[in-house]
C-alpha cells in the first residue's frame, strides 16, 4: 500500500457482471501513478551497529547483518537467475539514522518511539505510523519513477521481541517476530514491488492499472507470497521467495547476460521528489488479524 497508490477504477463485464480481478505482482507508484523503479538494481543496505547500552531485543549486530545478508540474497541474482539485481548489506548506518533522502538505503531500529520524525515542504509526516506496523519502507522517488533512495525502519517500539533463529516453535513461544521474514518483505518494497493480494481490513481495494488487487482470502499462493501484506507471530514463510515475488523481480530487473540491466519502466528521471511509504502489517495469527492501516 502507498500514499500515492492509484487510479480509476475500469468496470469489466464477464457473465454475471463479476469484476475482472488482476494477477500476478503488484507493482508501486508514486503520487503521480507512475510505477517506479531503480535505474540500476545494484544497491547496499546498510545497518547500524548495536551497543549494550542501546540494544535492540536480544539482537546482536551480527545477528542483524546476517540476517540482512539473507535477506537482500533472495532477490539476486545468486538465487534468481532470471534477475539483474544485486544487493549486499553492509555496517554503516547511524543508529540514530532518520528515514529521510540522505543517498544510503538505511535499515533502522525505532525503540524509543513510532511516530513520525521526517516532514515534508508542507509540514505533512512522510509515511503514516500505525501501532500494527512491524516496519515500514520510505522511498524517494522523482515524478518518472526513478527511486533514488529508501529505508527500512522496524517498529521495536510496538513490538519489542525480535529473533533471527528461523525456528517457528521458538518463535511462536517467545511471542517474537523473525528479522529476516521481516526485512525480505521490505526489501520487496525498497525494490518497488507492492503487496501481491489485499486484505479487506487494510482499506478500500486498491486498483492496480485498472482492476481491483486480488483477494489474499481468493488467492492461497498470493497469500503466502513474501510480499504478502501481514505477518504473525512464528512467521517464516517470506524468507523464500515465491513464484509472484520471483515473477515480479524478474519482470522489472531483468537479467541481460550481456552485463547491466535496465528496469522496465518509470526509470528515466526528473528533479522532482516524491515519498512513497509502503508497510508490513503485524496479524495476531492467521484466522485473526489486527486491525491494519494504509500507508
Amino acid at each position: 500500500m502507498t500514499r500515492a497508490a492509484a487510479a480509476l477504477a475500469l468496470a469489466a463485464f464477464a457473465l454475471a457482471a463479476a469484476p475482472r480481478v488482476a494477477r500476478g505482482y503488484t507493482r508501486s507508484r508514486n503520487s503521480a501513478g507512475v510505477v517506479v523503479a531503480w535505474p540500476s538494481p545494484q544497491l547496499v543496505v546498510h545497518v547500524p551497529v548495536l551497543t549494550a547500552d542501546r540494544p535492540v531485543s536480544l539482537l546482536s549486530s551480527d545477528d542483524v547483518l546476517a540476517a540482512t545478508d539473507a535477506a537482500v540474497a533472495i532477490w539476486s541474482h545468486d538465487q534468481v537467475a532470471c534477475t539483474g539485481v544485486e544487493m549486499s548489506a553492509a555496517v554503516g548506518a547511524s543508529r540514530d539514522a532518520l528515514a529521510e533522502k540522505d543517498d544510503q538505503n538505511n535499515v533502522i531500529f525505532r525503540v524509543d518511539s513510532w511516530s513520525p520524525q521526517v516532514f515534508d515542504e508542507m509540514g505533512l509526516p512522510l509515511g503514516d505510523y500505525e501501532p500494527n506496523q512491524l516496519a515500514l519502507t520510505s522511498a524517494w522517488v522523482t515524478k518518472s519513477g526513478k527511486i533514488l533512495d529508501a529505508d527500512i525502519e522496524i517498529n521495536v517500539f510496538n513490538y519489542p521481541v525480535w529473533e533471527v533463529s528461523g525456528d517457528m516453535s521458538r518463535l511462536v513461544s517467545d511471542a517474537a517476530f523473525d528479522l529476516q521474514n521481516t526485512l525480505s518483505h521490505e526489501l520487496g518494497h525498497v525494490l518497488g514491488l507492492d503487496h501481491s493480494c489485499w486484505d479487506p481490513v487494510t482499506g478500500p481495494r486498491p486498483i492496480d492499472g485498472d482492476v481491483p488487487r486480488p483477494a489474499c482470502a481468493d488467492d492461497p499462493t498470493l497469500a503466502e507470497a513474501t510480499m504478502a501484506p501481514t505477518a504473525f507471530v512464528g512467521d517464516v514463510g517470506k524468507r523464500v521467495l515465491h513464484d509472484d515475488d520471483r515473477k515480479g523481480i524478474c519482470d522489472v530487473y531483468p537479467f541481460d547476460p550481456g552485463g547491466g540491466c535496465a528496469a522496465a519502466g518509470g526509470a528515466a528521471g526528473t528533479p522532482a521528489l516524491l515519498a512513497v511509504a509502503l508497510a508490513l502489517l503485524a496479524a495476531v495469527h492467521r484466522g485473526r488479524r489486527a486491525r491494519p492501516a494504509q500507508a
